[in-house]
């Protein structure tokens, strides 16, 4: 790609990356420029600036614009920079309203890692302090987590493809709701059964999570009465107290 850069645009150039200033560099903290409309600040000096900062190995260069300015930079960065110089651009979205405080601000890098070592090295944990700092049934779902993790059933579960290693047999003469296995797309293995009683249950809940429910593996009933426990029974009309009773089509119930 062929560049043909005004005598601005190289002044411009010049002087941000190396200021030209009567006054000791080291009390320069940041410099200002100011260019007219279709000086071509975005195709053709940005790239320059952002090629020539960054040519060191060590050195990241942050470009910050405005929100309604982002698409044209971005797209004008990848071509020239991603295409034609194979430099690799990441975005980041930051809004202004974002209030930051010395917690989120913080570099959670030098942290992690003596909390991690400590997980592996203080081996002599107390069990009494863990069972008593987390409910009865959090430790349930750390076991069952742990034992899916562990015996890989997930790992089992998540190479398969739904509607195309396992699915649900939706056929009246199959009296089981549970997952079969597929020898192919959308096509049921006939009496066959998942022998592995986790991997079974974890398919199940996948396939279900992917294709849903009907109205009659649904129990409306519970649904709605757990709507309206919470309601006070004097300000329930008895026409809607009962999900059978609610009319979808009258607006005034």
């Amino acid at each position: 790609m062929n560049v043909t850069m005004q005598e601005i645009q190289i002044k411009v150039a010049q002087h941000m990356i190396q200021p030209n200033m009567e006054i000791e560099h080291s009390a320069v903290r940041n410099i200002v420029m100011q260019m007219h409309m279709g000086d071509e600040k975005t195709s053709v000096i940005l790239p320059l600036l952002a090629v020539n900062l960054s040519s060191s190995n060590s050195s990241l260069v942050r470009i910050i614009v405005l929100k309604s300015l982002f698409p044209t930079n971005y797209q004008s960065l990848r071509c020239k920079l991603g295409g034609l110089l194979n430099r690799r651009i990441f975005r980041f979205a930051c809004r202004r309203d974002m209030n930051f405080n010395t917690i989120d601000s913080r570099n959670y890098r030098y942290t992690d890692k003596p909390i991690i070592l400590s997980f592996i090295l203080e081996t002599h944990s107390s069990v009494e302090y863990l069972v008593h700092k987390f409910p009865r049934l959090d430790l349930q779902l750390f076991l069952i987590i742990r034992g899916l993790l562990s015996s890989e059933v997930l790992l089992v579960a998540f190479k398969n493809r739904y509607r195309v290693n396992y699915g649900v047999n939706s056929s009246s003469s199959f009296n089981r709701l549970m997952t079969v296995p597929f020898p192919a797309k959308d096509v049921v293995a006939d009496r066959t059964e998942f022998g592995h009683p986790d991997v079974a249950l974890v398919l199940t809940k996948i396939s279900y999570y992917y294709l849903g429910l009907n109205e009659e593996e649904t129990d409306p009933a519970s649904i709605y009465d757990q709507w309206i426990l919470y309601e006070d029974e004097k300000y329930i009309p008895k026409s809607i107290k009962q999900w059978n009773e609610v009319n979808l089509k009258d607006y005034q119930q």
